[in-house]
């Protein structure tokens, strides 16, 4: 087999295994929120795991498709959102470090509150993290949401990323208090750090910042504030509506050929005519989005 031949045949296998590990992590979440039974789990994300090591290993000189990248990024994404809060080798505790964030206020949370938290948003049981500095925070994903969403504004609205970043870092900053009991204005502003000043993002990002000050009145007592705001944004809800977007981003991505062939979609397809047409040079930012994939997944 030519190396060209075997590059797409291996790029579409490592499409169609990403692009089904998506879904199974997706729906396993959905599920979840809806409190309907657990799905029957496989070894996908295993598999894909692996593949991709092999594949990127194999290929490390070959650019993928955009699409391609993006799918990457998501699963990323998909994957530490999800195995967030549970026991588990997909999941990615990270220390907890109060000086990035300056003079950081910090109040006391009882693990009781923890498992409240773990409660509302139906993590099962067995599958619980022991307690909060064994989950991976969304502060800690954020860095990951941010390229996702930057990749995405080419198939999406640019609108729309703009606001689904906003309202990531509006609840990381939330869950940091809530969590952790931490809260300062030097951790808001590198949460919403993102895109450059004269860029249509410092409107959006304005926006939520408002959420985030208090009152003039109030002033001095940022962390009552941050709790007050906490309320009107509950866990649950912040979790099934990114659960919803994530799987909506995985339907206005492409389609993988493997899918199409094994639902019948190419009809007589011929494999030897197979070219991947939609190879392009890579900006720096996916240069960058590219080499965070290989630290993250």
């Amino acid at each position: 087999m030519d190396p060209t031949t075997e590059f797409e045949i291996d790029t579409m296998i490592l499409d169609y295994i990403c692009s089904k590990a998506i879904l199974e992590t997706i729906t396993k979440r959905a599920e979840e929120l809806a409190g309907r039974p657990p799905i029957e789990e496989t070894n996908i994300l295993t598999l894909f795991d692996t593949w991709k090591t092999l594949s990127s290993t194999k290929h490390a000189e070959r650019q993928i498709s955009r699409d391609l990248q993006a799918k990457l990024q998501l699963i990323t994404v998909a994957v530490l959102f999800v195995y967030r809060f549970r026991k588990s080798k997909w999941s990615a505790p990270r220390p907890q470090r109060d000086e990035q964030h300056g003079d950081t206020a910090s109040v006391e949370v009882e693990d009781t509150d923890f498992q409240v938290l773990l409660n509302n948003v139906e993590i099962p049981l067995q599958e619980r993290a022991a307690d909060r500095y064994q989950m991976t925070s969304l502060l800690d994903i954020l860095p990951d949401f941010k390229k996702l969403c930057a990749m995405l504004s080419n198939i999406l609205s640019p609108e729309t990323c703009m606001h689904l970043a906003a309202r990531f870092m509006l609840q990381s900053v939330l869950e940091q208090h809530v969590v952790f009991g931490k809260v300062s204005t030097d951790l808001i502003e590198d949460s919403f750090s993102w895109q450059s000043a004269d860029h249509p993002w410092s409107n959006v990002r304005s926006s939520y910042l408002a959420i985030l000050q208090p009152p003039a009145e109030e002033e001095s007592r940022l962390e009552a504030h941050i709790a007050r705001v906490a309320q009107q944004f509950p866990a649950f809800e912040f979790e099934a509506m990114i659960i919803a977007r994530l799987r909506e981003i995985l339907d206005e991505l492409e389609t993988p050929m493997l899918v199409k062939l094994e639902t019948g979609q190419l009809g007589d397809w011929d494999p030897s005519s197979f070219r991947l047409s939609n190879i392009g040079p890579l900006t720096q930012l996916q240069r960058e989005s590219s080499t965070s994939r290989q630290d993250s997944c």
